[in-house]
């Protein structure tokens, strides 16, 4: 857990802590283990999250510079017209 400084609030309803809490321990019974934190259980969640969809943080970083080379030629091009008004 190396850098885990950052904290999240989840508001759920009772019904749905309860249904989480009781899988968590079904499968720790299954598993003949203890039951991991629900801290433990929703930080597995965003890191798989995070992991299944990483190839989007590459493209959100392409169509940045694809960005940034269409404002580059609209300057460009308004320097120009303005040049030869």
């Amino acid at each position: 857990m190396s850098n885990v400084t950052e904290k999240i609030q989840v508001l759920i309803s009772s019904g749905d802590m309860a249904s989480v809490n009781s899988l968590l321990m079904m499968e720790a019974l299954e598993n003949g283990t203890r039951p991991i934190p629900l801290s433990t259980f929703v930080r597995e969640l965003i890191k798989s999250y995070i992991e299944e969809n990483r190839h989007k943080l590459g493209q959100r970083s392409h169509a940045k510079d694809e960005a940034q080379r269409y404002l580059n030629i609209m300057k460009e091009h308004k320097l120009n017209t303005e040049e030869n008004g």
